[in-house]
């Protein structure tokens, strides 16, 4: 996971840009290019005090990215949230739009980003797709990609990343810039576990947001259209 950011670079030479998924049909971003510009936004919580947003942009900026930050992304005014509502979903639909921007971060989650669904037109991905990457609150953005059939990432978020040495925060360690590599880790599995298969695609788990706001969002006619 602490690889996410530097492997979509490396595959970046494999790929020319958004095409359909090769199995699930859905649509598939392109992958990031050194020199990209990748947009961070607070969709939900605001952030903790400790937050350091100029180390935030040296990490992006050791893997060759550049860093655009919403306006609310570090906005502290509310009890809870980064902003008001249509503080956050104006800071997301700005980076949706803007088409300098390749990717687009949460920088972390919370709870909030299900009332930006109303506010907000995710389809324009569907015309200009680009990566959207956080898990935990922003599964519902997850979701509501997955019914566009766009391709997301539930990953990790820059304000959980490390900064004392205790994540390696490069893609430095690969030999060579072209050359993915991946990692395997041995584990004895959980004896709870029950093993069982699936096909893709799959979507991420948060069953207590998706009992209590899908069910709710489905029935109204919120979310320009994202919600069939």
């Amino acid at each position: 996971m602490k690889h996410l950011f530097p492997i979509l670079l490396l595959l970046a030479p494999l790929f020319a840009g958004a095409q359909e998924s090769d199995s699930t049909g859905f649509l598939r971003p392109p992958y990031l290019h050194r020199g990209d510009t990748v947009g961070i936004v607070s969709p939900a919580g605001k952030l903790p005090l400790k937050t350091d947003t100029a180390k935030i942009r040296q990490r992006f900026e050791s893997w060759g990215l550049h860093v655009k930050f919403g306006p609310h992304c570090a906005d502290r005014e509310q009890p809870y949230f980064a902003g008001t509502d249509e503080e956050r979903a104006a800071d997301l639909q700005a980076m949706i739009d803007d088409e300098s921007v390749k990717a687009v971060i949460a920088c972390r989650g919370g709870y909030g980003s299900v009332r930006l669904l109303p506010l907000v037109d995710l389809a324009r991905l569907r015309e200009r797709p680009k990566w959207v990457v956080g898990f935990s609150d922003i599964t519902m953005l997850h979701l509501a990609l997955r019914k566009l059939r766009i391709e997301s990432i539930h990953g990790p978020m820059p304000a959980g990343f490390h900064y004392d040495g205790k994540e390696d925060p490069s893609p430095e360690t690969h030999p060579h810039p072209n050359i993915p590599q991946t990692h395997t880790n041995h584990h004895q599995p959980q004896p709870h576990n029950h093993p069982q298969t699936d096909k893709p695609p799959l979507a991420p788990d948060k069953t207590l947001l998706i009992n209590k706001k899908v069910e709710n969002l489905e029935k109204s006619t919120l979310g320009r259209g994202i919600w069939q």
